[in-house]
Protein backbone atom coordinates (compact mmCIF):
# COMPACT_ATOMS: atom_id res chain seq x y z
CA UNK A 1 0.00 0.00 0.00
CA UNK A 2 1.08 3.54 -0.75
CA UNK A 3 -0.32 6.87 0.25
CA UNK A 4 -1.72 9.08 -2.49
CA UNK A 5 -1.39 12.86 -2.67
CA UNK A 6 -4.25 13.28 -0.18
CA UNK A 7 -2.43 11.03 2.31
CA UNK A 8 -4.92 8.20 1.84
CA UNK A 9 -3.82 4.60 1.42
CA UNK A 10 -4.06 3.34 -2.14
CA UNK A 11 -3.42 0.05 -3.88
CA UNK A 12 -0.23 -0.23 -5.89
CA UNK A 13 -0.71 -1.52 -9.41
CA UNK A 14 2.08 -3.52 -10.99
CA UNK A 15 2.85 -2.51 -14.56
CA UNK A 16 5.30 -3.23 -17.35
CA UNK A 17 7.03 -0.91 -19.80
CA UNK A 18 6.68 -1.83 -23.46
CA UNK A 19 8.94 0.37 -25.53
CA UNK A 20 9.04 0.15 -29.31
CA UNK A 21 10.99 1.97 -31.97
CA UNK A 22 9.87 1.16 -35.49
CA UNK A 23 12.48 3.15 -37.41
CA UNK A 24 15.76 4.92 -36.74
CA UNK A 25 14.10 8.25 -37.60
CA UNK A 26 11.14 7.94 -35.24
CA UNK A 27 10.52 11.11 -33.24
CA UNK A 28 9.97 9.42 -29.87
CA UNK A 29 13.06 7.56 -28.75
CA UNK A 30 13.03 4.56 -26.43
CA UNK A 31 14.41 6.75 -23.63
CA UNK A 32 11.72 9.43 -24.13
CA UNK A 33 8.97 6.80 -24.13
CA UNK A 34 10.35 5.23 -20.94
CA UNK A 35 10.49 8.56 -19.11
CA UNK A 36 6.91 9.48 -20.09
CA UNK A 37 5.61 6.07 -18.98
CA UNK A 38 7.54 6.22 -15.69
CA UNK A 39 6.03 9.64 -14.90
CA UNK A 40 2.53 8.36 -15.72
CA UNK A 41 3.06 5.26 -13.57
CA UNK A 42 4.25 7.31 -10.61
CA UNK A 43 1.27 9.69 -10.87
CA UNK A 44 -1.16 6.74 -10.93
CA UNK A 45 0.26 4.62 -8.07
CA UNK A 46 1.83 2.09 -10.44
CA UNK A 47 5.09 0.26 -9.90
CA UNK A 48 6.99 -0.86 -12.99
CA UNK A 49 8.08 -4.44 -12.44
CA UNK A 50 9.11 -5.48 -15.96
CA UNK A 51 10.51 -3.82 -19.07
CA UNK A 52 10.13 -5.01 -22.67
CA UNK A 53 12.06 -3.26 -25.44
CA UNK A 54 11.54 -3.72 -29.18
CA UNK A 55 14.03 -1.54 -31.05
CA UNK A 56 12.32 -2.49 -34.32
CA UNK A 57 15.54 -2.93 -36.24
CA UNK A 58 15.36 -5.73 -38.72
CA UNK A 59 18.31 -7.88 -39.70
CA UNK A 60 16.80 -8.10 -43.19
CA UNK A 61 18.41 -6.09 -45.98
CA UNK A 62 16.72 -5.92 -49.38
CA UNK A 63 18.16 -4.60 -52.61
CA UNK A 64 16.02 -4.13 -55.75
Amino acid sequence: MRKNKAGERSTVIQAALYLRMSTDNQQYSIDNQAEAIRRYAQEHSMVIVKKYVDPGKSGLSLQK
